[in-house]
């Protein structure tokens, strides 16, 4: 169900990550407000470089920030990264993939050929 307030993309907030073990809660930023396309959840790019959809009641917004300049809040290795997307968000274009689709990805510094083996909404 959407809630009738939307927490804002760029905002910095602390939100639940799954893991197949456990579930525990870790700083990020919102990445992409819910809509019909990634079934009303957020995505949440973690400081930690792991990105994840989130559902509303298990995101806590972050009040104290760095306003204007949000990514200095992020660490240094994500940095670069969240500001390149901040700055360029709703004008990104998307590339649509499909679950089996052959790839080249680049992987710790290296460039490597994969399968695509499921799709959510905008993660692969």
């Amino acid at each position: 169900m959407l809630c009738p307030v939307i927490i804002l993309v760029g905002t910095r907030v602390v939100a639940i990550f799954h893991d197949i073990t456990s579930s525990n809660y870790y700083s990020g930023i919102i990445a992409e407000p819910p809509k019909s396309t990634n079934k009303y959840r957020y995505l949440v790019f973690f400081d930690d470089g792991y990105a994840q959809y989130v559902t509303h009641k298990n995101i806590f917004p972050v009040w104290e920030t760095s306003l204007g300049r949000i990514w200095e809040d992020v660490p240094s290795e994500s940095r670069d990264f969240v500001k390149k997307y901040l700055e360029s968000y709703s004008e990104r274009p998307m590339v649509k993939l499909q679950t089996g689709q052959i790839v080249k990805t680049e992987w710790k510094g290296k460039w490597w050929f994969a399968r695509i083996v499921q799709v959510d909404a905008s993660l692969v």
